[in-house]
């Protein structure tokens, strides 16, 4: 058999409103208030608490929105990326092959343009099919160096030569 004190149990905690409707029941029979406007007065009293729980909740979620705005708004403020496409820096047709190397001279890596680099004039080559491994102290470091690789918007460093 199911408790029924569970359904009755509210799912708010409660707070304010019952402070307020408390409060308000001392009052009413301490001043002697006759037992109808008692009853108008208590129920005013959670009509008024029940409003000022909704004011909150309502506050909160303007908040909310308003910090949703704010952040869209410093977004729009952020430089956009380089296109997925540069024409210039297009690797040929034949890339990768399995007939050609690549060879990166003088690799510099950052993670934004005003920040310090954080990989400095690493040179090296992989031999056609070579399979290669990436060891570092941090995985940033890994990361580091395979964005370095991969994501070449800023200049030509890496070469596939046939």
């Amino acid at each position: 058999m199911v408790c029924p004190v569970h359904y009755v149990w509210p799912e708010r905690p409660l707070g304010l409103g019952s402070v307020v409707v408390y409060l308000t029941t001392l009052f009413a029979l301490a001043r002697g208030v006759s037992n109808g406007s008692a009853a108008i007065v208590i129920v005013q009293a959670g009509i008024f608490a029940e409003a000022s729980r909704q004011l909150v909740r309502v506050l909160a979620q303007l908040e909310l929105d308003f910090n949703s705005v704010e952040r869209v708004v410093e977004y729009l403020g952020v430089p956009q990326e380089a296109p997925a496409v540069i024409e210039g820096s297009r690797p040929p047709a034949y890339w990768p092959s399995n007939s050609g190397q690549l060879v990166a001279e003088n690799l510099v890596v950052r993670y934004g343009p005003d920040l310090p680099d954080v990989l400095k004039n690493l040179s090296f080559v992989i031999q056609p099919s070579e399979k290669i491994g990436v060891v570092g102290h941090k995985p940033l470091a890994v990361s580091s160096w395979l964005i370095g690789v991969l994501d070449r918007s800023e200049g030509p460093a890496l070469e596939n030569q046939p």
